[in-house]
């Protein structure tokens, strides 16, 4: 039977730079923190929109969520993502 095993360094043998490995790592995680910050910034926009939706029609919470097709918490979440927004990124607006 064969044995596959990748190379595994002694505790006394230094690691290799791996230079470009750790690049595409550092790349990978800038990326990740990117995508989260837009996925927040579309979220913070959307509660925007509906806060400034419901202000101009007189809606309620519940019925913007039944426009929405979710539940009136998953309106309050976008609600408050806006706020969050203002607050962590007082200088970014979101076109509101």
């Amino acid at each position: 039977m064969a044995c596959h095993h990748e190379a595994v360094a002694g505790k006394d043998e230094e690691a290799p730079e791996m230079t470009a490995s750790v690049e595409a790592y550092r790349a990978y995680k800038q990326a990740d923190e990117d995508a989260l910050k837009l996925r927040f910034r579309a979220r913070a926009s959307l509660g925007a929109t509906i806060l400034r939706e419901r202000r101009e029609l007189g809606a309620t919470q519940d019925q913007a969520a039944e426009k929405l097709g979710v539940v009136t918490e998953q309106v309050r979440r976008y609600e408050r993502a806006y706020r969050s927004w203002q607050k962590e990124y007082p200088d970014e607006p979101l076109g509101d």
